[in-house]
């Protein structure tokens, strides 16, 4: 992971992103961009990503 103005920003094969400091009630804004792929890869081989919550739940960002 880097900084990029102002701007947590994930390299490839670098890992997850995560905080170390915990938080109550929280309002979360996620912007992803989907990457372009080959017309063949379908599912999750395309654009799958997600967001972990307390480390108990996921949110799954598919580009479907």
């Amino acid at each position: 992971m880097g900084i990029e103005n102002g701007e947590m920003v994930d390299q490839p094969k670098a890992g997850h992103i995560q905080t170390k400091q915990r938080f109550g009630d929280v309002q979360l804004h996620v912007e992803w961009m989907i990457p372009v792929l080959p017309q063949g890869r379908k599912g999750q081989d395309r654009g799958n990503s997600g967001v972990f919550l307390q480390g108990l739940y996921e949110v799954q960002v598919l580009d479907t």
